[in-house]
């Protein structure tokens, strides 16, 4: 037996494959009460960066909601994630291209573990706020599980309340965070 076809000798290296996807320069946890908005924004998103689905399809998709029970019960149970490649928000390293990884997280308090973890792997979480119910029980409860996380805060749902109360509502959110 020669020493090449020994069983101590080590595989060639796999060869470069166009499926392997380099990692996002920055991945971000969508975490919110239920019915913030979530799994929406993901829609748009899509919407927005890909041809795969048209904007009239938006908020009715659910694309991050894909397993029967998800969609049987219009929640999301399981965390989703998708990425986007943009110029648009920062520059990366390949020619000012970023991927942005964005996972969709559960809102309901019974899923709790699958925010959490989402929120681990996350470089920050976006924290989804309905302007017109402003921050509940589940925002406090996502709130302290980011602890030391990153955070950005969005007012969602702008269109629910009058224009007239928009700078109180977002005062308060922002006291309330």
């Amino acid at each position: 037996m020669s020493s090449s076809s020994s069983s101590s000798s080590l595989p060639p290296p796999p060869p470069t494959s166009p499926l392997i996807i380099p990692p996002p320069t920055l991945t971000c946890t969508f975490i919110a009460h239920v019915d913030h908005g979530k799994t929406t924004l993901c829609d748009h998103l899509l919407s927005f960066y890909h041809s795969s689905l048209s904007p009239t399809s938006v908020g009715e998709a659910r694309v991050m909601d894909n397993t029967d029970e998800e969609v049987r019960r219009g929640i999301t149970i399981k965390a989703g994630f998708m990425c986007v490649e943009t110029d648009e928000w920062i520059e990366g390293e390949d020619g000012g291209r970023c991927r942005i990884g964005v996972m969709d997280s559960p809102g309901h308090v019974d899923f709790q573990s699958e925010v959490s973890d989402s929120l681990h792997l996350s470089s920050l979480g976006l924290l989804l706020i309905d302007a017109s119910e402003g921050v509940l029980c589940r925002t406090v409860g996502v709130l302290r599980i980011l602890s030391s996380r990153p955070l950005s805060v969005m007012v969602n749902k702008m269109d629910r309340i009058d224009k007239d109360e928009w700078d109180e509502k977002v005062r308060r959110i922002v006291e309330n965070v």
